[in-house]
């Protein structure tokens, strides 16, 4: 500030207010300035180690008065709160929260009718040669992984609609609007949502399917060794109904359809015996069913869409066997001619990567393809199927998805095959 104040004597002597309260100003910032390097307490006389010890030693302190030491707190007329541990009561779910949940599953159910009528066009282009076998299988086995997921999101924030119950009870709630009534307060920047709402029609989607399937989960919890269900299926014949072409899609028909469907599926299960794990997503769901008996959404929704595929079918519902035994009989021929080439060759030209892939598709072949299974079983293991009359590959007969899936699996090691030809 010195060299300010002699750099403008020469000035105009107005300034001398401005200069003196910016040396004012400077003084005091100067005071309040911490230093960078604070002194070590340790190394100051006590009574300026005290200081920074104990900040507040000059304050004088009062002895507490006795009538305050010997008051005693008044008992209280409030009941003390128990301790012990109470279940969480929840509240009372709040009309918007209602709403959100209801209008989350109206969508959930409309993605799966979008879903439901996709798989449905693939295989009504399949008879007439438009699309291929795999096509087909894989996407359809494609939705029902994609289903699985979307309720798995639905169940995740609103878990009411886990099981099937929950979606059953929304789709009755006002048979007056047909068994599924639109949510209120719906957004009116989607006029066309209510109108799409309504290819819901009752009964619910499923219901004769989880009837079914709950039939038999509460007779497997009495007795896990009954595999028929006479009341359903007795007299089912798999080859009349394909035939004709009169048969309704009415409950009794859809009933035993499933019923023959998942008595068959349980034998191939059987057969597999934990060692393999099912090709398609319907076989896995229907595995998980034998296993832990509990009838989920995602297996009941699949079946659905399988009564769908097999009244699409109806009297080619045998096709997809007859090219997946297409495919199989071609894999044969290739594996006999390499045979014949390993014998001219001899042992020491072998080609070792051939080796390989040659034997993945040999034992597919063998193991899932020409065997069948569930005969083997019926036949060595299975005590309580030996005396039914399954028919040979009954269940391959009347699983087009599971057929499909094999045969896809079928050309996927033949490509590599191929591939592995054309780089040894």
């Amino acid at each position: 500030m010195g060299d300010i104040r002699t750099q403008g004597a020469t000035g105009d002597s107005g300034h001398l207010h401005f200069l003196n309260i910016l040396e004012q100003v400077e003084l005091i910032l100067r005071q309040s300035e911490v230093t960078e390097n604070p002194p070590d307490i340790h190394c100051l006389p006590p009574e300026v180690t005290e200081q920074y010890v104990n900040r507040f030693a000059y304050l004088d302190l009062h002895a507490p008065a006795a009538s305050y030491e010997d008051e005693s707190d008044p008992p209280s007329s409030i009941a003390q709160p128990d301790t012990g541990h109470k279940d969480f009561v929840g509240e009372e779910p709040q009309e918007d929260d209602i709403e959100e949940s209801t209008f989350a599953c109206h969508c959930f159910l409309r993605d799966w009718h979008a879903i439901k009528q996709y798989v449905g066009s693939l295989w009504s282009d399949y008879p007439d040669g438009k699309l291929s076998l795999i096509t087909a299988a894989v996407a359809s086995n494609a939705a029902f992984d994609t289903i699985e997921r979307l309720h798995y999101a639905l169940s995740e924030k609103f878990p009411k609609y886990k099981h099937y119950e929950g979606l059953e009870g929304l789709l009755l709630e006002d048979d007056n609007l047909g068994g599924f009534p639109p949510p209120r307060n719906m957004p009116r920047k989607m006029p066309d949502r209510a109108v799409d709402l309504k290819v819901f029609q009752s009964p619910p989607p499923g219901r004769e399917c989880f009837a079914l399937l709950k039939f038999m989960s509460d007779i497997h919890k009495k007795d896990t060794t009954v595999i028929d269900f006479p009341d359903v299926d007795s007299d089912f014949d798999w080859t009349q109904k394909c035939a004709d072409d009169n048969a309704t899609r009415d409950p009794p028909t859809i009933v035993a359809v499933l019923a023959r469907f998942l008595r068959d599926m349980r034998a191939y299960c059987c057969a597999l015996g934990g060692i393999d794990k099912p090709l398609d997503q319907l076989t896995l769901y229907a595995s998980e069913f034998y296993e832990t008996n509990e009838v989920t959404v995602r297996l009941v929704l699949a079946c659905e869409i399988f009564v769908d595929i097999f009244f699409i079918l109806r009297q080619n519902i045998f096709s997809p066997f007859v090219a997946l035994g297409e495919a199989a009989k071609r894999a044969s021929n290739s594996l006999k001619r390499y045979d014949v080439h390993v014998r001219v060759l001899g042992s020491d030209l072998r080609n070792e990567q051939l080796d390989e892939v040659f034997g993945a598709l040999r034992t597919f072949v063998e193991r899932c393809v020409e065997r069948d299974m569930i005969a083997e079983f019926r036949l060595k293991g299975g005590e309580q199927w030996k005396h039914k009359r399954l028919g040979a590959f009954c269940l391959l007969k009347h699983h087009p998805i599971l057929c499909g899936i094999m045969r896809f699996n079928i050309d996927r090691k033949m490509y590599h095959i191929g591939t592995s030809l054309s780089t040894s």
